[in-house]
C-alpha cells in the first residue's frame, strides 16, 4: 500500500512539475538540466531480463552519463546516472554487457573491506543478497573503466552518522587509498551506506580528496548546480514498469520533504507523550 501512495503521490508531483516547466518555457525562463541518479544494488541472473528492459527504456527518456560528470554546459537537458552501490560480482554478468549495448555508464560503489566476500554487513540470512559475493581484486581491476567509473562505499559499509571522528575519517581514507592502489586511478566519488550523514562532518570528506558524495535519498531540485552531495533514488529490477518511468523523470523528489515531516511529527509526538508522563 505504502508504494502504491508512492507511486500516486509521485505521479501528482510530475504533473505539476509538467505544469510548472512549461510555464517557464512560455516565459522564456531558464530550465536547468537535471541530473536524475539511480541506485541499484545486486542484479541477479533471475532479474537480467527486468533489467535489460529498464536499461532500454532509459535512454529513450534522458541522456545516460557517468557519476563523475561535471556541471552541465547546457541548460533544459535530463542526465541519468546509473550507479551500484556495494560492488556485487553479479552485475559484471548481469547488468553492465547490458549497459555496454546500450551505451550506458555505470559508476559502481566498492566496499573494500568486502571485496570477494559475502556482505557481512548484512546479518539477516533471508535478505536476497546475503548469499551474494562482492568482486575479487582481480575482478574489479579487469573492468572496461571506458564503460565503468569506481568510488567508495567506504572499508565496512557502516552508519557514518555512528563514527567518531576519527574513524568516520578512517573509513573515509583507506577505503579511498585502497582503490586508488589497486587500480591506479583517481577515485574521487563516494556513496554513503544507509545514506546516513552529519552535514556537519562535510568538511572530512573534502579533505579526504572527494569532490562529489552520493546519498540514498532524492534531492529536490536533481540538478549538479553547485551540488557537492547529490541524490539518488532507490531502484530495482523489481520496480514496475510505470513505477520506474517516474523514476527516470524524477518524479520522487518530493520523498525528503515527506521524510522530514515525518521525522517532525515523530518528534512531536514523542514530546507530548513526554509532557504528559511529566504532568502526571
Amino acid at each position: 500500500m505504502k508504494r502504491l501512495i508512492a507511486l500516486v503521490i509521485s505521479a501528482l508531483f510530475y504533473t505539476a512539475y509538467l505544469f510548472i516547466r512549461n510555464i517557464f518555457q512560455l516565459l522564456n525562463k531558464r530550465i536547468p538540466t537535471q541530473v536524475i541518479c539511480l541506485t541499484y544494488h545486486s542484479i541477479t541472473e533471475e532479474r537480467r531480463s527486468q533489467f535489460i528492459k529498464q536499461m532500454a527504456e532509459l535512454t529513450k527518456v534522458g541522456t545516460p552519463v557517468s557519476g563523475d560528470i561535471k556541471k552541465p554546459s547546457a541548460d533544459g537537458l535530463h542526465y541519468i546516472i546509473v550507479t551500484f552501490d556495494d560492488g556485487f560480482e553479479n552485475i559484471i554478468k548481469n547488468a553492465l554487457p547490458a549497459m555496454h549495448e546500450t551505451n550506458i555508464p555505470a559508476t559502481i560503489f566498492v566496499t573494500t573491506g568486502y571485496m570477494g566476500r559475502k556482505p557481512g554487513w548484512i546479518t539477516d540470512p533471508k535478505h536476497p543478497s546475503a548469499c551474494e559475493f562482492l568482486m575479487t581484486e582481480e575482478q574489479l581491476k579487469n573492468l572496461n573503466f571506458d564503460q565503468v567509473t569506481i568510488g567508495s562505499h567506504t572499508v565496512s559499509h557502516p552508519h557514518l552518522s555512528d563514527l567518531d571522528t576519527s574513524a568516520l575519517k578512517k573509513e573515509l581514507s583507506d577505503s579511498k587509498s585502497k582503490l586508488e592502489e589497486l587500480l591506479q586511478r583517481k577515485v574521487t566519488l563516494i556513496a554513503l551506506p544507509y545514506g546516513s550523514i552529519d552535514m556537519e562532518n562535510t568538511q572530512h570528506f573534502k579533505e579526504a580528496g572527494y569532490e562529489r558524495v552520493f546519498l540514498n535519498i532524492p534531492t529536490f531540485p536533481a540538478t549538479l548546480n553547485d551540488r557537492y552531495f547529490v541524490g539518488r533514488i532507490d531502484t530495482s529490477p523489481d520496480d514496475w514498469m510505470v513505477e520506474y518511468k517516474l523514476k527516470l523523470r524524477g518524479a520522487y523528489q518530493w520523498l525528503p520533504w515527506a521524510i522530514a515531516a515525518k521525522r517532525s511529527i515523530k518528534t512531536c509526538f514523542q514530546g507530548l507523550l513526554h509532557n504528559r508522563g511529566v504532568s502526571s
